[in-house]
């Protein structure tokens, strides 16, 4: 029983940090690129983590929305001039452009200065607690397999 207390203290303390967190990622993006919805930036991101053009359907499997979803999303950004669709036999495949890299860029580089910034704040033997904390935090997530979300939000 006591793990379980252990746990729910856990996630009452962590929770909290990772909303602040995300609210750090929404404020970058709306900083440098206001009309960049999340789902787009997290296709640029997907784009950027790969060494070659993805296609539509493999983007589609990363983002967990639907091929229809993607090939609009696609348009948006091809239109913007941030991706460049190429058609490669029944499928289309994607990839970053210059411009779309420097817009990711520019937010990751806005990221983390708004992360220094709430860094600063806190007296610096905090500054490396904390910077392990989250390490251990991130060593945590990224060593879980990915469970694909439901396709209908409950």
């Amino acid at each position: 029983m006591s793990t379980d207390r252990e746990a729910a203290h856990a996630m009452a303390v962590v929770e909290p940090v990772v909303e602040s967190v995300v609210e750090l990622w929404h404020r970058a993006r709306r900083d440098v690129a206001p009309t960049v919805s999340e789902q787009q930036l997290r296709a640029l991101a997907a784009l950027s983590e790969s060494a070659c053009a993805l296609s539509s359907d493999t983007l589609a499997d990363c983002l967990g929305i639907s091929r229809s979803s993607v090939t609009r999303l696609c348009h948006r950004l091809e239109a913007r001039g941030l991706v460049r669709r190429t058609p490669a036999g029944r499928h289309v495949e994607v990839a970053l452009t210059g411009a779309g890299r420097t817009l990711l860029e520019a937010t990751r580089q806005r990221r983390r200065q708004l992360l220094e910034q709430a860094l600063w704040v806190s007296p610096s033997p905090e500054q490396r607690i904390l910077r392990d904390a989250l390490g251990l935090v991130c060593g945590f997530v990224g060593a879980k397999a990915w469970v694909p979300r439901p396709r209908k939000p409950v």
